[in-house]
Protein backbone atom coordinates (compact mmCIF):
# COMPACT_ATOMS: atom_id res chain seq x y z
CA UNK A 1 0.00 0.00 0.00
CA UNK A 2 1.42 3.57 -0.91
CA UNK A 3 1.15 7.02 1.20
CA UNK A 4 -2.99 8.06 0.36
CA UNK A 5 -3.82 11.42 0.87
CA UNK A 6 -7.53 12.71 0.15
CA UNK A 7 -9.42 15.49 0.77
CA UNK A 8 -13.16 14.86 1.82
CA UNK A 9 -16.06 17.01 0.59
CA UNK A 10 -16.98 17.89 4.32
CA UNK A 11 -12.99 19.70 4.80
CA UNK A 12 -11.30 16.53 6.39
CA UNK A 13 -8.03 15.20 5.03
CA UNK A 14 -7.75 11.15 5.36
CA UNK A 15 -4.28 10.02 5.21
CA UNK A 16 -3.88 6.13 4.58
CA UNK A 17 -0.14 4.22 5.10
CA UNK A 18 1.11 0.99 5.77
CA UNK A 19 2.86 0.33 8.64
CA UNK A 20 4.48 -2.50 9.46
CA UNK A 21 2.32 -4.58 7.08
CA UNK A 22 -1.26 -3.25 8.70
CA UNK A 23 -2.94 -0.21 7.05
CA UNK A 24 -3.44 2.95 9.49
CA UNK A 25 -6.18 5.35 8.39
CA UNK A 26 -5.50 9.08 10.45
CA UNK A 27 -8.12 11.96 9.92
CA UNK A 28 -7.30 15.67 10.38
CA UNK A 29 -10.06 18.62 10.93
CA UNK A 30 -11.09 20.84 8.70
CA UNK A 31 -9.30 23.34 11.08
CA UNK A 32 -5.82 22.83 12.62
CA UNK A 33 -5.84 22.83 16.01
CA UNK A 34 -2.85 22.91 17.87
CA UNK A 35 -3.54 21.23 20.57
CA UNK A 36 -5.11 18.14 18.83
CA UNK A 37 -1.85 18.14 16.88
CA UNK A 38 0.09 18.30 19.72
CA UNK A 39 -1.47 15.24 22.11
CA UNK A 40 -1.33 13.43 18.42
CA UNK A 41 2.49 13.67 18.08
CA UNK A 42 2.59 12.96 21.71
CA UNK A 43 0.87 9.66 21.39
CA UNK A 44 2.61 8.61 18.05
CA UNK A 45 5.91 9.30 20.22
CA UNK A 46 5.30 7.71 23.17
CA UNK A 47 4.23 4.97 20.94
CA UNK A 48 7.62 4.47 19.24
CA UNK A 49 9.64 4.53 22.83
CA UNK A 50 7.68 2.45 24.08
CA UNK A 51 8.54 0.08 21.09
CA UNK A 52 12.04 0.46 21.00
CA UNK A 53 12.23 0.04 24.86
CA UNK A 54 10.12 -3.02 24.22
CA UNK A 55 13.05 -3.81 21.89
CA UNK A 56 15.79 -3.37 23.92
CA UNK A 57 16.63 -0.68 21.58
CA UNK A 58 17.31 3.17 22.80
CA UNK A 59 14.89 5.84 21.65
CA UNK A 60 16.13 9.01 20.10
CA UNK A 61 13.22 10.84 21.86
CA UNK A 62 12.80 12.34 25.61
CA UNK A 63 9.75 12.81 26.73
CA UNK A 64 9.08 16.52 27.49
Amino acid sequence: MQDYIQQLTDGRTRVMREVEGIPVTIYFSEKDDEDILEKVKSMIMDAYAERKLREGKQSNFSPQ
